[in-house]
C-alpha cells in the first residue's frame, strides 16, 4: 500500500502524462512529430505558454478557449488529464512505486492513447500497436507476470497474444459475413491486449470489452434508433477492458474462468 506522498507523486505524474497523451492522440493520426513543434493552438498556431499548459487547471482558467483566438479547446483534454491521474493513482495505491507498477503504467498509457485515437478517428494506428506489442512481450515478466517464473511468464504472454488475435480474428470474420461493422484494427489490438494481460487473463479483458461495447450498442439502437450496421469505435471498449484487468489483478477474469473450472 502506497503512502500519501507516493500517491501525490502518482497524481502529478499522471496529470503530466495525460497532457502528453493528448498531444500524441492529436498529432499521431496526422503524421506529425509528437516532440516538435512545441505545444501550440491548432487553430491560430500561437505557442502555448507554460501558464496555459497546466493540466486541468489551465482549461478551467481559460474556460475551455484559446487565450489568443478564443477557439474551443476539446473537452476531452481535461478529462484525459484527470483520468490519467486517477489511473496512475490507482496503480500506485495497489503496487506502490515499484517496477511492476511502472510496467503496468506503460501498458495503461498505450491503451489510453489507442482508445482516444480510435474514438476520434475510428482508426487504431499500427505505429502504436506494433511497438506496444513488442514492449508488452518484453516487459510482461516484470509487470503482470511477475508472480511467475520468467519462462512461464513469457509463455503466458505469447499464448495470450496469439489467443487474443485468433479470437478477435474469428469474431471479425463472422462480423464481415453478417454485414456488421468491425475494423481489422480491433484484431491487432486484441493481440496487444493478450500480450499485456497474459493468458488466461486476456479472456476477462476481452469479455469486459464485449460487455461494454454491447451495452452501448444496444443503448444506441434502442434509444437513438441507430442501425446495427452503424459503426461505433470498438477499440475504446477493448482498451477499457484491458485497463480494468490490469488494475484489478485480473479479478474479473479469474472469477469468469472459475465458473468453468
Amino acid at each position: 500500500m502506497a503512502d500519501s506522498l507516493n500517491l501525490a507523486y502518482a497524481v502529478l505524474l499522471g496529470l503530466c502524462f495525460g497532457t502528453f497523451f493528448n498531444v500524441v492522440a492529436d498529432r499521431l493520426p496526422q503524421g506529425m512529430s509528437i516532440v516538435f513543434p512545441a505545444s501550440h493552438c491548432p487553430t491560430c498556431k500561437h505557442p502555448i505558454a507554460l501558464k496555459d499548459n497546466i493540466p486541468v487547471f489551465s482549461y478551467l482558467w481559460l474556460r475551455g478557449k484559446c487565450r489568443y483566438c478564443a477557439a474551443a479547446i476539446p473537452v476531452r483534454v481535461p478529462f484525459v488529464e484527470a483520468g490519467t491521474a486517477l489511473l496512475f493513482a490507482l496503480v500506485v495505491a495497489r503496487l506502490d512505486l515499484s517496477i511492476e507498477a511502472g510496467v503496468i503504467l506503460v501498458s495503461v498509457g498505450f491503451f489510453l492513447v489507442i482508445a482516444i485515437i480510435d474514438f476520434d478517428t475510428r482508426l487504431i494506428p499500427n505505429v502504436l500497436v506494433g511497438p506496444g506489442l513488442v514492449v508488452a512481450l518484453m516487459l510482461f515478466p516484470f509487470g503482470p507476470g511477475s508472480e511467475w517464473s520468467i519462462g512461464e511468464a513469457y509463455i503466458r504472454t505469447v499464448v495470450g497474444s496469439l489467443s487474443g488475435f485468433g479470437l478477435l480474428l474469428a469474431v471479425y470474420l463472422v462480423a464481415q459475413l453478417l454485414g456488421s461493422a468491425m475494423g481489422a484494427g480491433d484484431v491487432k489490438l486484441a493481440a496487444l491486449i493478450g500480450a499485456a494481460t497474459g493468458f488466461p487473463d486476456m479472456f476477462g479483458a476481452l469479455l469486459l470489452g464485449f460487455i461494454g461495447g454491447g451495452v452501448i450498442s444496444v443503448y444506441l439502437m434502442v434509444v437513438h434508433k441507430r442501425s446495427r450496421k452503424d459503426a461505433i469505435p470498438f477499440g475504446p471498449f477493448l482498451a477499457g477492458g484491458a485497463i480494468a484487468t490490469l488494475l484489478t489483478e485480473a479479478a474479473f477474469g479469474n472469477w469468469y474462468i472459475g465458473l468453468y473450472t
